[in-house]
């Protein structure tokens, strides 16, 4: 990159274009994001995410590249502090400007591979070549894998023009979250961001908490309790906290939450109701769910099989030796989730399976699984 072919030097030159580039961005869309990452001996973030053109400039002032250029970990860097913005609500259309003259080292992420990437998130990578042509072109081929614009440029007054003509005018572009195609819903789950558990905080999180949201840092932001309305578990057992804003929230409200989504192609993910963050439903939360929707559904004693009196064994044991059976489940008495040292008795219709702390299985209505509707021999 220090060669002279470009005046005075490449790097000069590919520094004047990236600066000509933001430049006219910020004039034509002042909340334009820009960000730098550079790949010498190692990658590097020079700037992260911002509105402000002196930030971008000073980035660059010192800046001092060489050695073996890794493509391949540059480009996922890129792709890694894209997604960070792509959940933020309202984010713009991602795009990344390559500048580089196509020497690149091998590296164990393949840039193939994070054009892939892009093409399913609709991140755009656009690309400045400078330097002599080479017959294999692989610059050239992530443009065309991701929808972006190839430019070679002769020379140094070439590279600026080229940038500036990029940044008038972008090539038409959609964001991941225009695309209604439920295959996108995979790629949109794993751009999502993780839901903070309680018991994952160390102290000092806790104490920044519970300072910013006081007596309400165990109070869902979306049903306004503390207790859990499915499992009716406490919050430090089934809350969880947006990593964005630190807002509470149940994962069962979650769930609910998002399920009243229609836009949102996946019921795997949400945004936080408070600042719109992507974020990922944990997976424990779709059980919940459905012994939810199972529970509202039989909340009244079942009807009697066709058998009539059919009567079907059960099973005593502590809830721990049922397995996940018992640990992911509720009891359809009280709607409490069970401990590990809970005596419990397991319904023996090998359809059904429900399974009822021991003092609520006396309170069955003639002795009928409240799921099923069998009679049960205790």
């Amino acid at each position: 990159m220090f060669r002279m072919d470009y005046a005075p030097n490449r790097f000069v030159a590919a520094k004047k274009a990236l600066l000509a580039f933001v430049q006219t961005r910020l004039k034509s869309e002042a909340a334009t994001q820009a960000a730098i990452v550079t790949f010498g001996n190692k990658v590097k973030r020079v700037r992260e995410f911002t509105t402000q053109y002196d930030d971008i400039e000073e980035g660059l002032r010192n800046l001092d590249v060489g050695g073996k250029s890794p493509l391949g970990d540059a480009l996922g860097t890129a792709v890694q502090m894209l997604i960070g913005e792509m959940r933020k609500a309202g984010a713009r259309i991602p795009r990344i400007l390559l500048i580089s003259d196509g020497k690149s080292s091998k590296t164990s992420i393949d840039p193939v591979t994070i054009a892939k990437l892009c093409a399913g998130l609709n991140i755009y990578i656009d690309v400045i070549r400078l330097g002599a042509v080479e017959h294999f072109n692989i610059l050239k081929r992530l443009t065309q894998m991701t929808n972006g614009q190839f430019f070679y440029c002769n020379d140094a007054a070439d590279m600026v023009a080229t940038a500036i003509k990029l940044a008038e005018h972008p090539a038409a572009a959609k964001s991941v979250f225009d695309k209604d195609d439920a295959k996108f819903a995979p790629l949109l789950a794993q751009i999502a961001g993780n839901l903070v558990s309680p018991t994952d905080m160390s102290p000092d999180q806790k104490t920044i908490i519970q300072n910013i949201l006081g007596k309400n840092a165990d109070k869902c932001a979306i049903c306004f309790s503390t207790n859990d309305p499915v499992t009716k578990a406490p919050f430090n057992v089934s809350g969880r906290y947006c990593p964005n804003c630190n807002s509470p929230m149940h994962i069962s409200c979650c769930a609910m939450w998002a399920e009243q989504d229609t836009k949102r192609t996946s019921k795997e993910i949400f945004r936080c109701p408070h600042c719109f963050y992507l974020l990922k439903i944990p997976g424990e939360v779709s059980k919940a769910r459905m012994l939810h929707k199972q529970m509202k559904s039989t909340e009244s004693a079942a009807a009697p099989s066709s058998d009539g009196e059919r009567v079907v064994p059960t099973k005593k044991a502590m809830a721990k030796d049922l397995g996940d059976a018992a640990m992911f489940s509720a009891c359809p008495v009280c709607h409490n989730i069970f401990e590990e040292d809970d005596q419990v008795v397991a319904c023996g219709n090998e359809d059904c399976n429900a399974i009822y702390h021991t003092n609520c299985f006396t309170k069955l209505e003639k002795m009928r699984c409240r799921k099923c509707g069998f009679k049960l021999k205790s």
